[in-house]
């Protein structure tokens, strides 16, 4: 709860977003390729998405079949 009232009202979003993508069956994607996408791990880069990339759309269309 600490770290998330020190991040931005987007950032907050963004970790919404990605843990919204775990209720969906989406994993935690670790490859550094991938540290723009709302999955991503680490935070980082993915922090700043406010929205699901196209890999994102597409893991989630995968995970929901």
């Amino acid at each position: 709860m600490y770290r998330m009232m020190k991040l931005t009202n987007a950032q907050k979003q963004a970790v919404a977003t990605h843990e919204i993508g775990h209720t969906l069956g989406l994993k935690d994607l670790y490859n550094k390729s991938n540290n723009t996408n709302i999955m991503y791990g680490y935070g980082g880069s993915a922090l700043k998405a406010s929205n699901p990339s196209v890999k994102d759309k597409k893991g989630a269309a995968i995970a929901v079949r």
